[in-house]
């Protein structure tokens, strides 16, 4: 099984990086276009991006400020019952590690390899709006 794995610094403390990975409201200013979900065990996510990529996932793991992670339930064929999220490392009272992983690929494919970039770009944009309150266009957020 293939696995996507990236690491990013952010300058600020776990529980403002946590709230922008974990609430709706927050996760629309970096990453999808509309986004509901309650940060709890169980708890099902809608990720929308738009009527042809209106995915759900699960909640798989979550840690109050150090932890969460979805199963992908209705996606597409290759995000289908694989898990993504974040744990968090406190480095300082100023400095946290990002650790993002998205595992469960059935192969490492051209989507896979696309996959990889995008995650990379979004934990870029997440990084912006947290460390300088920066947001990016949704329309602006489209990496093809």
């Amino acid at each position: 099984m293939a696995e996507i794995n990236h690491d990013v610094f952010i300058y600020a403390n776990v529980q403002t990086i946590f709230n922008a990975i974990s609430l709706p409201e927050k996760i629309n200013l970096w990453w999808t276009k509309e986004c509901s979900g309650i940060p709890r065990l169980g708890s099902v996510y809608n990720f929308y991006f738009s009527d042809e990529f209106n995915w759900f996932g699960t909640v798989h793991s979550f840690e109050a400020n150090q932890e969460i992670r979805w199963i992908m339930t209705k996606s597409d064929d290759d995000w289908d019952n694989t898990i993504f999220g974040f744990k968090l490392i406190s480095e300082s009272k100023v400095k946290t590690r990002v650790k993002f992983s998205h595992h469960g690929w059935k192969t490492g494919n051209e989507h896979f390899r696309q996959t990889s970039f995008c995650w990379a770009m979004y934990l870029y944009l997440l990084k912006k709006f947290i460390e300088n309150q920066e947001v990016t266009l949704f329309e602006d957020r489209i990496y093809t």
